[in-house]
C-alpha cells in the first residue's frame, strides 16, 4: 500500500465572515453622536462661561454663547458624519485582512502538498533503484543532488 496515497490537502470549510461594525452599531453610534450635537446648539448651555457676577446678561453674552453652541454644534456634527466612513474603513480592512489570511492559508496547503508530492516521486525512485539493483551509494548521490531543497526527507528512506 502506498503510504503517499490521497495526500492532497483542501480546505473543505468555508472561513467565517470578518466580525466588523453591523449597520445597527453604526447607526446607533451616529444616532447618540447627532443628538449630542443637538443638545450643544443650545445658546443657554454656553451662557454660563460669559457669566460675570453681579452683571445681568445681556446681548453680548447672548452672541457669544450662540457663536459657542454654534461651533460646539458643527464640530459635532463633524463627528457624526464621520462614524459611518470610519466603520466602513474598519470593516473593509478586516475583509482585506481575511482575504490575505486565506491566501496565506492556501500557499500553506500548496507548500505541504507540493512536499508530499516531493516525498511520493522520491519514494518511487528509490523502490525502482531497489527493483532495477542499483547500488546503494550511487543512487544515495543521485537522490541527494535531486532532492535539493527536501534535504533530509530522504534519510528515513534509505537508513
Amino acid at each position: 500500500m502506498d503510504p503517499f496515497a490521497g495526500n492532497q490537502v483542501t480546505m473543505n470549510t468555508k472561513a467565517p465572515k470578518p466580525t466588523g461594525f453591523a449597520p445597527q452599531q453604526t447607526d446607533a453610534a451616529y444616532n447618540f453622536q447627532r443628538a449630542q450635537a443637538d443638545a450643544v446648539a443650545d445658546p443657554r448651555l454656553n451662557m454660563k462661561a460669559y457669566d460675570k457676577a453681579g452683571l445681568s446678561r445681556g446681548k453680548g453674552q447672548q452672541g457669544y454663547a450662540a457663536a459657542g453652541a454654534a461651533n460646539a454644534y458643527a464640530g459635532q456634527m463633524a463627528q457624526a458624519q464621520n462614524i459611518p466612513l470610519m466603520d466602513a474603513a474598519a470593516n473593509a480592512n478586516l475583509g482585506l485582512q481575511q482575504a490575505a489570511s486565506q491566501d496565506q492559508m492556501g500557499l500553506a496547503l500548496a507548500r505541504l502538498q507540493e512536499q508530499a508530492a516531493q516525498q511520493q516521486a522520491m519514494a518511487n525512485l528509490q523502490r525502482q533503484a531497489n527493483a532495477s539493483g542499483f547500488s546503494g551509494g550511487m543512487f544515495k548521490n543521485l537522490l541527494g543532488s535531486i532532492g535539493g531543497s527536501s534535504g533530509g526527507l530522504l534519510s528515513g528512506l534509505m537508513g
